[in-house]
């Protein structure tokens, strides 16, 4: 599984990253989503513009 070889450890802290501001719009989201998302992405071999698509499309349930 490729979650237990990534150290998150070092990755998460308990600190904001500096482009996080309370004050300012949503809260940051966390390192463990952030390289999730571009690990899928470099998996699915598209650009960011594709995968920003492929996430912002609603999931749906096939029909049974």
């Amino acid at each position: 599984m490729l979650a237990k070889q990534i150290p998150w450890t070092e990755a998460e802290t308990d600190d904001p990253p500096p482009w996080s501001h309370e004050d300012m719009g949503s809260p940051a989201k966390s390192a463990r989503l952030a390289l999730g998302a571009l690990i899928v992405q470099e998996r699915l071999g598209v650009t960011d513009r594709e995968w920003v698509a492929q996430i912002a499309e609603p999931p749906y349930l096939p029909d049974l």
